[in-house]
């Protein structure tokens, strides 16, 4: 809203519009929704079964521009039938303003309402002012709960006029701050004291494209939305409705465009949105009310509602303002699919129990490929490889390398790396973590993106910067630090000749300037093939520099990430080389063992070497627990052994040796198990009742939109793309598995409403190799269901039978290669739907790829 200088401009230049708003015959229909009196700047609030409407009351009469003197509020709790109330303040009731009943909002918080409107100020501080009321009921009586002004002009002082500070809008976010956006032409952002009458921090500026007033923040799962009066000077003389998007509450925004046009016969509108029963509501005003002998006019507004709509992109989908309004038909929005609880218990096949001062491999159970692991002080950090999953790259600490607890993902906010498109094995290969003065680094390849790059942090849990990018072929790099202070990034890249044969590559090495982030000088080739060209070795890669007792070592692996893998080591008296292959090599492999031997470790390798704080030497690195000869469904994880040294040489493990299960612990101080373990035996339960999912929670490529929302100990999955569609996000998050004997459950509250309506729990390796168990709608019916895609390009059903209302509980029972579902009914018998069923096509040998098998809630619902 404009002072009234602002407004005889308006008017003139819309002069023909104000003179027919004398003559538009009154309107029956549901729009307007409140008709006994001229009504504006609709803020709704819901408050349990009850959705409370706060209005300012226009009182213009015949010629006049704005008279607002007083704000009303209405009720409703079927948005069809609207109940009056009490007015619940008069701009007189702040004793310190003089005149201007303009929009407010209200809102619920520590057992009270406080209410917030634009009035004018007297001349202690002349222009419009933000004030604050309080109130026990949102129905009131409200008062003054400061005696002053929140916001007054002189707090922003960039805007040329005095109207400038109106319109507010109070939001809460899920961790109880709660933030307070206002302005005409400017946006303006400030959070607000715990106390709700006092600023908490500097007002910050926001400003969307073509701003013009009346901002209203919103929510919904991850994704934040400002909608707003927007006027684009250049092509319209009436305000529309447009928004932006943001990841936090702070930005960055994105506009996303306009949501409606302007309202009928009225040069303002405003916009106010909410969330009641499971429906989202825009409300709006117009100027098409009668009321008498007089019609609307641009000071004589009228209160509309439209359904609103979101797309599964997050997006809002442009509205239509009708006389109809709610009472119109319109495809049902779908109720998303609820889970409560999600389960899990694993047992190790090999089951070995490790004495006193052992420790139990692997240390990372499941799908924990690629461990990058450095020492800083007296902690560990290690970090694996999560390809299109997201969030990526895991960062665990340890303090005495056996115990490992994950405390953040580097790579948690969709702004960091794209993903969209690509197949779940590319993205984010090996990670190689580091410390440098004060500065962690991750070295990363993402394949598919844009090739190689490096984040940092000051912090190992976070945040992690976004990525800087460099321009050179291949994968696997990781950083050396030299102790003269220079640093240097090697990698595996394509050999300087015509390669000899398939999987011939090579080692290279190039100085690294941290300060300028970027690589200097030329490129060295370390290694050509392997340890042994002539032999034709295969993948050389994922390698590492370090430094001892003058030599700089060398250590990669070779021969493929299968039962081929292996370690190697080299070292030189340079950094460039020549590099000498060491004469224990492989100092890592499994490659010769008996494959039919009971419980064996496969596909070893891809190690790096730490040192402890006291000398010794351990290696983290890769390996698989087949269930069957080749067969894994739980991915490739990792391990821990000491390192030998001998004749100057490091020896992970001798020729012909297994692995084993149990091994003696480091010499470093004992440390108890985390909290949230990650090998061994182990069971958990997520009851979904935090403000968002633990940092375990893994979904398929980066998320651009919002995908699931956490409720009073639900999880609610929002529909997203098809399992198995390539080019989407699906509404589907995940665990591990990581033990081939596993039981998984949850509790499902859905209706599949259309033919590929289903929600439940999915076992995913990749977009071809999944099982969905749960509620689908088949031949017209609601069934418990068993759906798979087995490397194929279809999907079957293997079993279905028939299922009631209400909620269902889900099981499934993995077993090595079968697996087994069973469902439950509200309180009635547990039914099993298949035994044994064959899935080894979730395993990485019929699959193909470098990842392991996630299980978790999954929904689509196509509209």
């Amino acid at each position: 809203m404009h002072r009234n200088k602002l407004h005889r401009q308006i008017c003139r230049m819309l002069l023909p519009l104000c003179l027919a708003g004398w003559l538009m015959p009154a309107i029956a229909a549901s729009n307007p929704i409140i008709r006994d009196k001229f009504t504006a700047d609709p803020a709704p609030l819901v408050v349990g079964d009850t959705l409370y409407l706060y209005v300012g009351h226009d009182e213009a009469q015949r010629d006049e521009m704005f008279n607002m003197r007083e704000w009303l509020v209405y009720s409703t709790t079927d948005m069809q039938t609207w109940t009056p109330h009490a007015p619940i303040m008069n701009v007189k009731d702040f004793k310190w303003a003089k005149q201007d009943a303009w929009a407010s909002q209200a809102i619920q918080k520590n057992g009270k309402f406080y209410f917030y409107a634009a009035v004018e100020h007297d001349d202690t501080h002349p222009g419009k002012a933000i004030a604050v009321a309080v109130a026990d009921r949102p129905t009131g009586p409200f008062v003054d709960a400061r005696g002053s002004a929140l916001i007054t002009n002189q707090m922003t002082p960039k805007g040329t006029h005095s109207w400038e500070d109106i319109d507010p809008t109070v939001f809460t976010d899920d961790d109880g701050v709660s933030w307070i956006a206002w302005g005409n032409r400017q946006c303006y952002l400030a959070k607000l004291a715990p106390n709700m009458i006092e600023l908490d921090g500097p007002i910050r500026e926001i400003t969307p494209p073509h701003f013009e007033e009346g901002p209203w923040l919103h929510k919904r799962g991850d994704l934040y939305y400002l909608t707003y009066a927007s006027l684009d000077r250049s092509t319209q003389r009436d305000e529309h409705i447009s928004y932006s998007t943001a990841p936090s509450i702070t930005g960055p925004w994105t506009y996303r465009g306009e949501l409606t046009g302007a309202g009928k016969y009225s040069f303002t509108i405003h916009p106010g949105i909410a969330e009641f029963k499971n429906q989202w509501y825009l409300f709006l005003h117009n100027a098409t009310l009668a009321i008498g002998d007089l019609n609307g006019a641009i000071g004589r507004r009228a209160v509309t509602v439209e359904h609103l709509q979101y797309n599964a992109d997050g997006s809002m989908r442009p509205v239509t303002q009708t006389e109809a309004g709610v009472t119109a038909t319109v495809a049902a929005s779908p109720v998303p699919a609820r889970f409560e609880r999600f389960s899990y218990a694993g047992t190790s096949q090999e089951q070995v129990r490790p004495a006193a001062g052992q420790y139990q491999n692997p240390v990372l159970s499941g799908y924990y490929p690629d461990p990058s692991v450095t020492r800083v002080g007296d902690d560990y950090y290690l970090v694996n490889s999560t390809f299109s999953h997201f969030p990526g790259l895991p960062v665990f600490h340890s303090k005495d390398l056996v115990n490992w607890t994950q405390i953040g993902n580097a790579i948690d906010r969709p702004g960091q790396l794209n993903f969209d498109g690509l197949e779940i094995s590319a993205g984010v290969f090996a990670p190689d973590i580091s410390y440098h003065d004060g500065t962690f680094y991750i070295v990363n390849t993402c394949v598919g993106c844009k090739g190689n790059f490096v984040i940092t942090a000051s912090n190992p849990a976070g945040p992690w910067s976004d990525p800087v990018w460099f321009d050179f072929e291949g994968i696997d790099p990781s950083i050396f630090w030299n102790d003269d202070g220079k640093a240097y990034i090697v990698n595996n890249g394509a050999p300087n000749e015509t390669p000899r044969y398939d999987g011939h590559r090579a080692i290279w090495v190039q100085e690294f300037d941290y300060r300028a982030m970027k690589l200097v000088g030329p490129r060295t080739q370390l290694i050509n093939g392997g340890v042994d060209i002539s032999s034709k070795p295969i993948w050389i890669e994922g390698p590492h520099l370090f430094k001892k007792d003058g030599y700089y070592y060398l250590s990669a692996a070779e021969g493929g990430t299968g039962d081929g893998h292996s370690q190697v080591v080299f070292r030189s008296q340079s950094v460039f080389g020549p590099f000498v292959a060491g004469p224990h090599n492989p100092i890592l492999s499994q490659r010769t063992l008996d494959p039919t031997r009971k419980n064996p470790v496969t596909s070893a390798g891809h190690a790096k070497l730490v040192q402890t704080q006291n000398g010794d030497w351990w290696a983290t690195f890769l390996a698989t627990r087949p269930y069957q000869q080749g067969y894994y469904n739980i991915g490739r994880e990792t391990f821990l052994l000491p390192v030998s040294w001998q004749d100057g040489w490091p020896l992970i493990l001798p020729s012909g040796q297994a692995i084993p299960f149990a091994a003696n612990k480091p010499a470093l101080p004992a440390q108890p198990r985390s909290p949230r373990p990650v090998n061994g035996d182990l069971s958990y339960v997520d009851e979904f009742d935090g403000a968002k999912l633990s940092m375990e929670w893994l979904g398929l490529r980066t998320p651009n939109q919002t995908i699931y929302t956490l409720k009073q100990g639900t999880l609610e999955l929002h529909s997203g793309a098809a399992l198995g569609d390539q080019g989407g996000v699906p509404a589907f998050v995940g665990r591990r598995q990581q033990h081939h004997v596993a039981t998984v459950s949850t509790t499902l509250t859905f209706t599949p409403q259309q033919a590929q309506d289903r929600a439940g729990l999915v076992a995913v390796q990749n977009d071809k190799a999944y099982l969905f168990f749960g509620l689908a709608s088949i031949d017209g019916k609601a069934v418990v269901a068993l759906i798979t895609r087995e490397n194929t390009g279809t999907e079957k059903v293997v079993a279905s039978a028939p299922v009631g209302a209400g909620a269902v509980t889900l099981t499934i029972r993995a077993n090595g290669g079968a697996m087994s579902f069973d469902y439950q009914a509200g309180n009635g018998a547990a039914l099993r739907l298949r035994s044994d069923y064959d899935v080894r096509f979730l395993s990485t040998h019929a699959a193909g790829g470098f990842v392991g098998t996630l299980i978790g809630p999954y929904s689509y619902q196509p509209r």
